[in-house]
């Protein structure tokens, strides 16, 4: 991919809790800073909030409408999607850690392919998105169950 950044933050909450934010898609905009639109169309998964591998959805972040589909669904370890905007495609993925019962780590990283990819979404500015991320799954993951 011709642009790549991560995050990681530590959650003082299981990895089970951080999954039940950084799965309920629907829920994105309630807490997902630039998401104003989020929505399961299609769900593989055992319920509507937590879709599993080939689950596609549809939202919009900072304005731009995308498509994604659920690539990795491992409860409470790891959730991935690839999505499309325009000419560009993304992969999204979410790591969960756990140090003990009651804190986990989220790593969170992108990686962008497409022409003019680093000029429309340079590495800086998807730096700050996901680390705004990880921090908004950290925040409401403690308001749900810290």
């Amino acid at each position: 991919a011709t642009v790549h950044a991560s995050a990681s933050i530590e959650l003082p909450v299981s990895a089970e809790a951080a999954w039940d934010v950084v799965a309920d898609i629907d829920a994105w905009p309630r807490f997902l800073p630039g998401v104003s639109r989020a929505r399961i169309i299609h769900s593989t998964g055992s319920d509507d909030a937590h879709p599993g591998p080939g689950a596609e959805f549809r939202w919009t972040s900072a304005g731009v409408p995308l498509r994604s589909r659920v690539e990795v669904a491992d409860p409470a370890q790891e959730l991935t999607w690839t999505g499309v905007a325009f000419w560009l495609v993304a992969v999204h993925r979410n790591t969960l850690e756990p140090f003990s019962d009651d804190a986990c780590r989220l790593t969170s990283e992108e990686s962008m392919a497409g022409l003019g990819a680093p000029w429309l979404m340079p590495v800086d500015k998807l730096e700050r998105q996901l680390t705004g991320f990880v921090q908004a799954v950290r925040d409401e993951a403690v308001r749900r169950h810290g």
